[in-house]
């Protein structure tokens, strides 16, 4: 994490941040097969599409909150394996949110001395 990183960590919005946290994993979740009802599941070529397509258009939504954050999104995707690059993105959300939480604390501690 770089010095401009850090600094921007101690003034984020940190509850927008989890907001963008939630909508991210609603739909990655909604992308990922396995995670799926079992009717979903077996007729998934009709659904693949387009919850592709609601990642894609969510994501340019949240673009802006993930490079305040220090992130990128990988490319969308258009096969099932691909989607394993999204929950990794959602765990690096999840901890990028709390590194942001304990130097926002920090820096709150340090300007109360």
């Amino acid at each position: 994490m770089g010095e401009t990183l850090f600094q921007s960590f101690r003034t984020l919005d940190a509850e927008a941040a989890q907001k963008c946290l939630e909508n991210l994993k609603t739909v990655v979740s909604a992308a990922t097969r396995s995670q799926q009802e079992f009717f979903t599941r077996l007729f998934w070529f009709a659904y693949r599409t387009r919850r592709f397509e609601q990642l894609s258009a969510t994501i340019g939504a949240l673009k802006p909150a993930l490079r305040g954050l220090g992130l990128t999104t990988p490319a969308p995707p258009t096969v099932d394996s691909e989607v394993a690059a999204w929950r990794d993105l959602v765990d690096r959300v999840e901890y990028a949110i709390q590194a942001a939480r304990q130097i926002g604390d920090y820096s709150r501690k340090l300007m109360a001395l």
